[in-house]
């Protein structure tokens, strides 16, 4: 589910739950880059 997450893009998910993704992972954007950029190397690239 994490590369569908990270392309915005949750099925499964409720209204609730997406708004609660995108503001973890809006944080985890600003206050840990690398880690964001690590995580978008392994999963948003296939």
């Amino acid at each position: 589910i994490a590369p569908l997450v990270l392309r915005g893009s949750c099925p499964q998910c409720t209204d609730k739950e997406q708004k609660q993704i995108k503001k973890v992972l809006a944080y985890v954007q600003v206050n840990y880059p690398k880690e964001w950029n690590k995580m978008l190397q392994q999963y948003a690239s296939g």
